[in-house]
């Protein structure tokens, strides 16, 4: 079952956007006239550089985790409840130049979705891990501000998920109807495909930032969190 994305790309473009502009707000930019004045090659803000080494860890919403999945006593019943946990992200870049790093993302969900049959509660359980590599171009020699990191980053991604169906309604069903409503109790997918992104970090510490990052990858269409210079 292929993902599908609740959130339209304009949206996404538009909580990045206006996050960046709230961190800059209030922000003074160094001498422009003098960073532009610098060469391309050697000009750098100092909020990225050839010796940075990243690590972020991220909270992402929403769950994409088998978007898009109806649960039998949704269909029949119209009652179902979802909650879920994550995506949690963990990721590591390291810079091959001033303004280029490669990084590997990784993440993991979880979902249920609850159903009532009759006099009964049911529970369907989801569970997913994905890993990207990515590359990525930060604006350090285009935006003249040290504490603000703007990024965008192009890659592929990876993603498993699987889908455990309750056992105790499968049975119930196949009673109660004469048939079994899914083929299988375990449903799994496998899934390659490109993915990007566009981020921002403001750091409120030489080695400390807070960070957001809006695209796509694994299980979530925005990511907040904090990234850490190593």
């Amino acid at each position: 079952m292929l993902m599908k994305s609740i959130i339209h790309p304009k949206t996404v473009l538009g909580i990045a956007l206006f996050f960046l502009a709230f961190l800059s707000a209030g922000v003074q930019a160094q001498n422009a006239r003098d960073f532009y004045h610098t060469p391309y090659n050697s000009r750098n803000s100092g909020s990225y550089g050839k010796g940075d080494h990243l690590l972020s860890l991220g909270y992402g919403v929403p769950n994409w985790l088998y978007t898009g999945y109806g649960v039998a006593g949704s269909v029949i019943y119209g009652r179902t409840r979802h909650v879920g946990i994550g995506p949690l992200m963990l990721k590591y870049e390291f810079p091959i130049r001033d303004e280029v790093g490669l990084g590997l993302i990784l993440q993991g969900a979880t979902k249920s979705w609850r159903y009532d049959s009759g006099s009964r509660s049911y529970r369907d359980r989801a569970w997913g891990t994905g890993a990207a590599f990515m590359g990525y171009y930060h604006f350090n020699k285009l935006i003249p501000v040290e504490k603000l990191d703007v990024y965008a980053g192009l890659g592929i991604n990876f993603t498993y998920q699987q889908l455990n169906r309750d056992r105790a309604y499968y049975n119930y069903y196949y009673d109660y109807y004469g048939y079994y409503y899914y083929e299988s109790m375990t449903q799994s997918d496998f899934d390659v495909r490109p993915c990007g992104v566009v981020g921002v970090r403001y750091y409120v510490a030489p080695k400390f930032a807070f960070a957001a990052e809006a695209g796509y990858t694994t299980f979530s269409s925005l990511n907040l969190g904090v990234t850490f210079k190593l």
